[in-house]
């Protein structure tokens, strides 16, 4: 959604904590996009597939089997699920929150 600021240059619309209002579109295009692209990598360069997937398997094996690593993760949740509800997700699920708890009838604004 463009808008138009005082000077007359069009820009992007922001949602009150910054982010764009394109970014929850784009992140479903780029969740379709994904498989194609990680299928034209696999054909372009399947060695170089290869290895990443095996650092990246190396790398979460030692992380969940050690128990230095579960608990950095143990740590590292809250504060990925708090960033989430920071975001345009948060303040979504907030307002469906908010309808499901209003009474059905009754007029939010008076």
């Amino acid at each position: 959604m463009a808008t138009i600021d005082k000077n007359g240059k069009s820009g992007s619309a922001r949602v009150p904590n910054g982010h764009s209002s394109h970014e929850p579109r784009r992140t479903f295009r780029i969740d379709r996009e994904l498989p194609k692209r990680i299928g034209a990598q696999v054909k372009s360069h399947p060695a170089t597939v290869l290895a990443g997937v095996g650092v990246g398997s190396f790398v979460l094996g030692a992380l969940l089997g050690s128990r230095l690593g579960r608990v950095a993760l143990a740590a590292a949740i809250p504060y990925a699920v708090g960033r989430v509800f920071e975001g345009v997700l948060g303040q979504k699920i907030a307002d469906y929150a908010r309808e499901l708890t209003e009474e059905p009838g009754l007029d939010a604004k008076a």
